[in-house]
């Protein structure tokens, strides 16, 4: 810490610490701080501080509450993009195999058979509408569960 270099460095630091720099100072204090290089120190680095605090005052502050709401809504927010991933992947498997197994059966069911009932002809309908429900119901499914979280 450095010592005091002028007597009158408390006072010029009352005054800004105060609020009445530079208006409400005395006329001789005032004249005093523009000759004195200690205190004109001192007043530069009260006034900087003193402005700091008083805008620090001013920037409104959210309650607790409303900031541990909005945390916990981003980490229900992440958890569910996280669960989805996996949900996603499998979702795209099951239509890559309902495609492969129209694909399959195309030909099948195309084909019309003047000797009897092709039997695959019977069951690729029913396969296929399973799957389409299978992967259209899955997103729905997937929310029903989280909703319920």
């Amino acid at each position: 810490m450095t010592p005091i270099e002028c007597a009158r460095e408390n006072e010029s630091l009352a005054v800004v610490l105060a609020g009445r720099w530079p208006d409400a100072c005395e006329q001789e204090l005032r004249s005093h701080i523009e000759t004195c290089g200690a205190c004109a120190e001192v007043v530069g680095i009260a006034a900087a501080f003193r402005a700091d605090r008083d805008l620090t005052r001013t920037v409104p502050v959210p309650p607790a509450a409303h900031v541990w709401w909005r945390g916990t809504a981003r980490l229900r927010a992440d958890a569910g993009v996280a669960a989805s991933r996996p949900i996603v992947w499998v979702q795209a498997g099951a239509a890559a195999v309902v495609a492969g197994v129209a694909l399959a059966y195309v030909p099948r069911v195309s084909i019309a058979t003047w000797v009897g009932t092709d039997v695959m002809a019977l069951i690729a309908p029913p396969l296929l509408i399973a799957g389409a429900v299978m992967i259209l119901a899955t997103p729905l499914a997937v929310l029903l569960a989280f909703r319920n979280n």
